[in-house]
Protein backbone atom coordinates (compact mmCIF):
# COMPACT_ATOMS: atom_id res chain seq x y z
CA UNK A 1 0.00 0.00 0.00
CA UNK A 2 2.72 2.54 1.01
CA UNK A 3 4.82 2.08 -2.45
CA UNK A 4 1.39 2.69 -4.48
CA UNK A 5 0.76 5.38 -2.34
CA UNK A 6 3.87 6.92 -2.89
CA UNK A 7 3.31 6.17 -6.67
CA UNK A 8 0.40 7.93 -6.61
CA UNK A 9 2.11 11.16 -4.86
CA UNK A 10 4.75 11.06 -7.78
CA UNK A 11 7.53 9.83 -5.01
CA UNK A 12 9.71 6.99 -6.34
CA UNK A 13 10.82 4.75 -4.08
CA UNK A 14 13.75 2.56 -5.03
CA UNK A 15 14.32 -1.09 -2.81
CA UNK A 16 16.67 0.93 -0.60
CA UNK A 17 14.00 3.24 -0.03
CA UNK A 18 11.26 1.19 0.06
CA UNK A 19 13.06 -1.09 2.94
CA UNK A 20 14.14 1.69 5.07
CA UNK A 21 10.59 2.57 5.05
CA UNK A 22 9.42 -0.58 5.61
CA UNK A 23 11.89 -0.51 8.65
CA UNK A 24 10.42 2.75 10.23
CA UNK A 25 6.90 1.67 9.62
CA UNK A 26 7.98 -1.64 12.04
CA UNK A 27 9.00 0.70 14.86
CA UNK A 28 5.62 2.44 14.88
CA UNK A 29 3.58 -0.97 15.17
CA UNK A 30 2.12 0.26 18.41
CA UNK A 31 1.43 -2.22 21.79
CA UNK A 32 -1.60 -3.81 22.44
CA UNK A 33 -2.43 -1.13 25.30
CA UNK A 34 -1.75 1.47 22.94
CA UNK A 35 -4.42 -0.18 20.12
CA UNK A 36 -7.06 -0.41 23.58
CA UNK A 37 -6.65 2.86 24.59
CA UNK A 38 -7.20 4.16 20.90
CA UNK A 39 -10.37 1.67 20.44
CA UNK A 40 -12.02 3.50 23.80
CA UNK A 41 -11.09 6.79 22.88
CA UNK A 42 -12.64 5.99 19.63
CA UNK A 43 -15.75 4.68 21.18
CA UNK A 44 -16.24 7.89 22.85
CA UNK A 45 -16.63 10.10 19.80
CA UNK A 46 -19.85 10.97 17.71
CA UNK A 47 -20.91 7.94 15.66
CA UNK A 48 -20.40 10.15 12.57
CA UNK A 49 -16.44 10.37 13.47
CA UNK A 50 -16.95 6.60 13.98
CA UNK A 51 -18.57 5.84 10.50
CA UNK A 52 -15.32 7.79 9.06
CA UNK A 53 -13.21 5.53 10.98
CA UNK A 54 -14.71 2.31 9.44
CA UNK A 55 -14.87 4.16 6.15
CA UNK A 56 -11.26 4.74 6.53
CA UNK A 57 -10.44 1.21 7.49
CA UNK A 58 -12.79 0.09 4.36
CA UNK A 59 -10.22 2.04 1.81
CA UNK A 60 -7.42 1.25 3.59
CA UNK A 61 -8.51 -2.64 2.97
CA UNK A 62 -8.87 -2.01 -1.01
CA UNK A 63 -5.48 -0.27 -1.05
CA UNK A 64 -4.37 -3.63 -2.83
CA UNK A 65 -7.35 -3.48 -5.02
CA UNK A 66 -8.38 -6.61 -3.51
CA UNK A 67 -11.28 -7.33 -0.30
CA UNK A 68 -10.05 -10.71 1.53
CA UNK A 69 -12.25 -12.61 3.45
CA UNK A 70 -10.51 -12.25 6.60
CA UNK A 71 -10.18 -8.37 6.33
CA UNK A 72 -14.02 -7.82 5.36
CA UNK A 73 -14.62 -10.15 8.81
CA UNK A 74 -12.16 -7.14 10.66
CA UNK A 75 -14.47 -4.50 9.05
CA UNK A 76 -17.00 -5.88 9.68
CA UNK A 77 -16.56 -7.02 13.39
CA UNK A 78 -15.03 -2.61 13.88
CA UNK A 79 -18.34 -1.39 12.52
CA UNK A 80 -20.67 -3.74 14.59
CA UNK A 81 -18.19 -2.73 17.65
CA UNK A 82 -18.13 0.80 16.82
CA UNK A 83 -21.61 1.79 15.46
CA UNK A 84 -23.92 -0.81 15.59
CA UNK A 85 -23.99 -0.81 18.91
Amino acid sequence: FVNQRAEGLGIHLDEARAQKLQAHIRRLRPTQEQIAASVDAIGARPVRAQLELVNACADVMLADGKAHAEELVLLRQIQTELVDE
